[in-house]
């Protein structure tokens, strides 16, 4: 039988603090993890997260929800799109 699960990202799990600017909230349920980004005003991923990652940019897929303002997404093949408050992505 299925189990109901909740954790309220006021409470995460794990909290990842990017370099400066932001930090990740991680909450797992049922062997899912699930963040909530916090993008501060001047985040950026050459600054905030490549010395962390060791990457040039993000290896991993995102699927969200941008709950308020907004942020400029880059594509490794150039395209940009802007993500903002009320926008689903992928």
């Amino acid at each position: 039988m299925a189990t109901l699960e909740k954790q309220n990202f006021d409470a995460p799990h794990e909290t990842r603090p990017f370099a400066a600017n932001g930090h990740m909230d991680v909450i797992t349920l049922g062997g899912f993890s699930v963040g909530r980004g916090v993008f501060e005003p001047g985040w950026k991923w050459s600054v905030d997260v490549k010395p962390i990652a060791g990457t040039d940019s993000c290896m991993s897929r995102h699927t969200g929800v941008c709950v308020a303002g907004s942020m400029v997404v880059r594509n490794y093949d150039g395209t940009e799109v802007t993500v903002s408050a009320g926008d689903a992505f992928v």
